[in-house]
Parts: structure tokens; C-alpha cells; sequence
């Protein structure tokens, strides 16, 4: 699909002055800065700005590039807030209810500057609004909808957005938080007819979790997404008390014959 293709161009293009910063000259916090000026050119060229003239039309209906009015901004803030507090929420939660693994991120911050630790952490939540709401929300959402209607095009998106993940560390348990949280964007990004409030929304729940997954903090969240399911302690306690009695029957023979 055209949206993954717009994904894989983003996600290369615009981790260069990361990777750059991180590589050559860790000790200058220039990540972010340069991040938001290939994030821009990213956006502008995919929301239509630039050649080739014949596309300029499609690019722009596919990015929904139309900027909300103050009325749908007033209706959308207060359902992104409680979006926001209602996913991470579910993803906090999720490990206490099934076997969720648990975060783990190849990128070690260790002897990089505090500053270009920050510039970094928001280069990447920068990323992942952008070009993910560009391309999941924009350019592979908005065809679908056209085709199949608006709850067909946010599953099959959901399970895309999923499945895109999956080389991340995500498993099959994960997909009912990725899920979750494409729905959510996909209905913002349909009912205010921009990607803007998606962005957004996308970028403030993954600042409130991206510090957990390098950190490990604060320490209830690095808990909370480490944790094992409730019902695994309750069934090993289960197995403990059913097996104790079995132990000592299987020793009654062995104290046959013993006496004080």
C-alpha cells in the first residue's frame, strides 16, 4: 500500500539527524532542531507543496492537509485528552491481564549529554506523529474510506498499524492497545478531516510512554509494563496447594516402618 511506502520513506529520511547527532557529535543537542526541519519538508512535500503538479491534488486530499476550525478544535481537545489518559491507561494495564512483553529498546543513552538525551526522546515522538499519523491515517486511511466506508477502513488500518510494529518487539498480545489507539487516531483524524489533532494526540501519549521504555521511569510505569499476569500467580498458587498434598502421599510409604 501507498501508506506503507510513505512510512518507510519517513521513518529513514527523517531518523538521519538522529542517527547523525547520536554518531558523530553527541555532546551538541542538535537532534531535535534538524528533526523538525526534515519533518517539515516531509509534511509540506506529502501534504502537497512542491512538483510534480499532477499529484499536488492527491497529496493534499490523502494528508487531509485542511487545518481545523476553532469550533472542532474546542470539541477535539477535550476528546484527546481523555483519549490520551484512556490508552495509556490500557496499555498499563494490559500486562496485569494477559502475557504482554515487555519493552525493549536497542538504543542505549548511557554516555550521551542529558540535553541531547531530551533532543533525542523528542526527535522520536516528533517521528512517530508525523509519519506515522502521514501514513497510517492519511495515505492508507483515506483511500479505504473512499472504497469501503469508514469502520472497514479503520480495522483493516488498525491491524496494518499493528503489524507495522511487529519488528519493534510487538506480539500478537499487543494488538489490542495498537488497535485501540489507530481506532481512536483514525476516528480523530475522520472527524476533524485533518491529521493535525492526530499528531498531536499521537506525540503527547508517546512522551508520557517513550521515558518508560529507555528509563524504566517513573518506576510504577517501567511496574506496570514489566508486570506478569494476575492470573499467573494465582494459578501457580493454585498448583502449589494441589500439589503439596500429592507430595505427601506419594512420602506415606517412604515413613512406613519409622517409629521414634
Amino acid at each position: 500500500m501507498l501508506g506503507l511506502v510513505l512510512l518507510e520513506i519517513g521513518s529513514t529520511v527523517t531518523f538521519l539527524p538522529l542517527l547523525g547527532n547520536l554518531r558523530f557529535h553527541p555532546e551538541i543537542p542538535c537532534a531535535f532542531p534538524m528533526t523538525l526541519v526534515v519533518l517539515g519538508l516531509y509534511a509540506a512535500y506529502f501534504s502537497g507543496w512542491g512538483p510534480p503538479a499532477a499529484t499536488r491534488g492527491a497529496r493534499q486530499k490523502y494528508s487531509r492537509s485542511s487545518a481545523p476550525s476553532a469550533q472542532i478544535w474546542r470539541a477535539a481537545i477535550p476528546a484527546m485528552g481523555f483519549g490520551i489518559i484512556a490508552l495509556i491507561a490500557l496499555r498499563l494495564l494490559s500486562p496485569s491481564v494477559m502475557p504482554v512483553r515487555t519493552p525493549s529498546i536497542p538504543i542505549s543513552f548511557s554516555v550521551v549529554p542529558f540535553p541531547t538525551v531530551i533532543g533525542a526522546l523528542l526527535s522520536i515522538v516528533a517521528i512517530a506523529g508525523v509519519t506515522e499519523e502521514m501514513a497510517f491515517r492519511g495515505y492508507m486511511q483515506k483511500p479505504l474510506e473512499e472504497v469501503y466506508g469508514i469502520v472497514p477502513a479503520l480495522l483493516i488500518v488498525g491491524t496494518m498499524f499493528w503489524i507495522a510494529h511487529l519488528d519493534h518487539g510487538i506480539t500478537v498480545t499487543h494488538l489490542p492497545f495498537q488497535m485501540s489507539a489507530s481506532i481512536a487516531l483514525g476516528l480523530l483524524a475522520y472527524l476533524t478531516r485533518s491529521l493535525i489533532p492526530a499528531m498531536i494526540a499521537h506525540a503527547a501519549g508517546d512522551v508520557l510512554l517513550v521515558p518508560s521504555y529507555f528509563f524504566r521511569q517513573p518506576e510504577f510505569a517501567w511496574k506496570a509494563l514489566s508486570a506478569r499476569p494476575i492470573w499467573e500467580a494465582s494459578s501457580l498458587r493454585w498448583r502449589r496447594k494441589t500439589c503439596l498434598p500429592m507430595v505427601h502421599f506419594k512420602a506415606l510409604p517412604l515413613l512406613r516402618g519409622f517409629s521414634c
